[in-house]
């Protein structure tokens, strides 16, 4: 479980849990990856883009909307977007972990399993590079 540091960083956090490295080292990445930028807010494209830098063992799949409650929709561990706003432009990041049971890691509160709570905007699933 990797915390978020700031308001607008659970993207960091949630690359870093996905990656299986540190907050630091994502951080440091993305800094070098995006230089200027003055938050952390990420989209999914900037998600690629560092795990791809990171050199990490995963990508993330096609984007796959859903509504808010479809979380048993989710098959495999995914980086789900939660509750984003009416304009669908700003959501918070989190890691469904697809196990027995299921459970979302939050890199704001922690694990999570109040499901209702959590409004499911759409998810990423995660897949591992295949050997070249």
């Amino acid at each position: 479980m990797v915390k978020q540091k700031r308001q607008d960083d659970c993207g960091i956090a949630a690359v870093a849990m996905i990656a299986r490295t540190s907050y630091r080292k994502v951080e440091r990445k993305y800094r070098e990856v995006f230089p200027g930028e003055l938050g952390f807010r990420t989209k999914p494209k900037d998600v690629r883009k560092l795990l791809k830098k990171l050199e990490a063992p995963v990508r993330l799949g096609p984007r796959v909307p859903c509504s808010r409650l479809d979380w048993p929709r989710i098959k495999k561990t995914a980086l789900a977007a939660i509750n984003s706003n009416k304009v669908g432009d700003e959501w918070h990041w989190v890691v469904y972990v697809h196990g027995s049971p299921p459970y979302v890691l939050d890199p704001r509160i922690g694990r999570r399993t109040d499901w209702r709570r959590m409004r499911l905007a759409w998810y990423h699933t995660l897949a591992c590079h295949p050997e070249e």
